[in-house]
């Protein structure tokens, strides 16, 4: 008999050593939210010999299941599909939240409509608090511009949103403080009242009747003006061809995203004779080069740098033809040609194929860096080059139009590298030898190179290039193919 109490003894205490489960499981397995900071692969396994399920862009959200060792994290992705991520910073940032204490209690008056992100400031260029899902509940406690919301998320976080109606739905009341065209609008009614009672003088009591209902019915307007945000787009401009649409006033700002041609924007502001600083349709505050080449000016432009549209800039009419001419640099970086574009779209639907040597051309399974490049103008234009970087390379020169000058090149452009740095004691036949070429890759503008050069960096990516990198030094030439 001894033994059965011994067993249910030792199983009592096994019980209660083991850890909580469920609603009581132990705060340390909670999921946390995390954003990327550079493109990284999502693999099957927590080895860099894993599979790669997927190439993780820049920016991009993902729940931290959990901390598989020093290396790397469990996953979970906006998709739901879980996998492994490098651990190291360089790759995956994990986004502090507030003790549960600290939240204070929310006064929802707002529902995010689509995933969105919540942002330190009012700019499209502030740092990332986090992204906000839809769903969502949220406060909004200010509105500082047409543009804008200051909110506050359940988790206590403050921050900056777009006031979009494709992002966020007002539910609620929104502060009168920050609204100051609703607080200007009653302020107003009162006066239309005793001004019908001397109009029957000057007109017929039925012209003063429709005065006073006219007043009331701007009224209840006025108050959902704030909910979008976008009644204040007024545009006063239009893209005359595709564009770089910028966080910051230069070319080494970040592009937000292409304007098409003849899409129209508000210019907000026109305190830098080289830019414009722009709204679009959405809301989404940027940078345009003033070049009359790329915008052209269609209404009156702001007299001061102000972000507010306001109706004082309506005195300079006669300053509008003139803006844009004395601009003096451009946004030289504009999308390529159509065929070129579809190259690069061709290319771009195989991020994250991984990289083999001496990949067969007959099979889009795994390339390596000529089979890559030639598969993208095959699908996309049906055009077959020569099947290795060489012969590429001989191509692209016997047209003539290349350069050696990594700042000359352009979007669409092939480039061609060696495998060790070019030598200062090189002739400049010897460093366009195609014999020495070992890489190629489709450039796309800004330093960033769409290419695959070996299993470890995941297969076909895009990658930015730093001004320092080592394949500055080893670039040879490049060009375009067609």
């Amino acid at each position: 008999m001894r033994k059965p109490v011994a067993a249910v003894l030792a199983a009592s205490l096994l019980l209660a050593g083991m850890p909580p489960t469920g609603a009581e499981a132990a705060p340390s397995a909670a999921a946390q939210l995390a954003v990327t900071q550079s493109t990284v692969n999502l693999r099957e396994e927590p080895s860099t010999k894993g599979k790669v399920l997927r190439l993780l862009a820049k920016g991009e959200p993902l729940t931290v299941l959990e901390r598989v060792d020093g290396s790397w994290y469990k996953v979970k992705e906006r998709a739901g599909k879980i996998g492994f991520v490098s651990s190291s910073s360089a790759y995956i940032s994990l986004v502090e939240e507030p003790a549960a204490s600290a939240k204070p209690s929310l006064a929802a008056n707002a529902e995010i409509a689509a995933t969105v992100t919540l942002r330190k400031s009012a700019s499209a260029s502030s740092d990332r608090i986090r992204y906000l899902n839809k769903g969502e509940q949220v406060q909004i406690v200010a509105v500082p511009t047409a543009y804008w919301y200051l909110i506050q998320d359940e988790q206590g976080n403050s921050g900056y949103i777009s006031s979009d109606k494709k992002y966020v739905t007002v539910t609620g009341v929104l502060p009168g403080a920050s609204t100051p065209a609703p607080s200007a609008t009653p302020t107003a009614t009162p006066t239309p009242t005793p001004t019908p009672t001397p109009t029957p003088s000057k007109t017929p009591a039925a012209t003063a009747t429709p005065t006073p209902s006219k007043a009331p019915s701007a009224t209840p307007t006025a108050t959902p003006t704030p909910e979008g945000g976008t009644e204040a787009f007024s545009p006063n401009a239009k893209a005359v061809s595709a564009v770089a649409f910028r966080i910051g006033p230069s070319t080494s700002q970040d592009r937000i995203r292409y304007l098409k041609t003849g899409e129209a924007v508000q210019i907000v502001s026109t305190s830098n004779r080289s830019w414009y600083q722009i709204v679009d349709a959405l809301g989404q505050s940027g940078y345009v080069s003033s070049d009359a080449k790329y915008i052209a000016v269609t209404g009156t432009l702001p007299s001061a740098p102000t972000a507010t549209p306001a109706p004082s800039a309506s005195p300079t009419p006669s300053a509008a033809p003139a803006s844009p001419t004395p601009a003096p640099s451009g946004d030289g970086d504009g999308l390529a040609s159509p065929e070129l574009e579809a190259v690069i779209a061709a290319g771009l639907k195989y991020l994250g194929t991984p990289y083999e040597f001496g990949s067969s051309r007959n099979d889009t399974t795994t390339f390596d860096c000529s089979d890559f490049v030639r598969q993208a103008f095959l699908d996309a234009l049906g055009i077959k080059l020569a099947a290795d970087s060489r012969g590429q390379g001989q191509q692209v020169k016997n047209k003539g139009a290349y350069t050696q000058d990594w700042n000359e090149l352009k979007r669409g452009d092939l480039m061609f590298f060696t495998t060790t740095a070019i030598g200062k004691d090189m002739t400049a036949e010897e460093s366009l030898d195609a014999s020495l070429i070992s890489h190629v890759g489709i450039y796309l503008g800004d330093n960033k190179i769409l290419q695959t050069y070996s299993k470890e960096s995941g297969g076909v990516q895009v990658t930015d290039i730093p001004q320092n990198s080592t394949w500055k030094t080893r670039f040879m030439f490049g060009g375009s193919a067609l």
